[in-house]
């Protein structure tokens, strides 16, 4: 499955990965693992992705003059500038440059479906990346 399918599929629906609690951002997430990926779920808040390890991926830490590619998997820590809570936020990357980020979220408002969201890089800590 590719990326865009994935988005085609689940726009406007609250989704649940195997084992998640549904609705959640981390939910999205673990369907793209293994779906687009073909990588391993991982079960954690958002934030704690944070530098994990996930074999085929490498962690990039949000800089000036960086910014995600296509499919690059987003993580935002807790910060009350972005509006993201205790667990943090994670996303998928669908276009960005150094000063706009725009992702495929589920929950970036309590509650919300999968939706494309414009986003600035407040409370972002990073990304993963396809290893290289």
């Amino acid at each position: 499955m590719k990326l865009l399918d994935l988005l085609s599929r689940n726009l406007g629906e609250v989704v649940q990965a195997q084992g998640g609690l549904g609705g959640e951002c981390v939910d999205l997430i673990n369907l793209y693992l293994p779906e687009v990926l073909g990588l391993p779920e991982v079960h954690a808040n958002a934030m704690d992705f944070a530098g994990k390890a996930i074999p085929g991926l490498s962690w990039v830490k949000n800089g000036a003059t960086n910014y995600p590619a296509m499919g690059d998997i987003v993580v935002w820590g807790q910060s009350a500038a972005a509006g993201t809570g205790p667990n943090g936020h994670i996303a998928i990357a669908l276009a960005a440059d150094s000063m706009h980020l725009l992702t495929c979220d589920q929950n970036w408002l309590e509650g919300a479906p999968v939706a494309v969201i414009l986003h600035g890089y407040v409370g972002v800590n990073g990304w993963f990346t396809r290893a290289k």
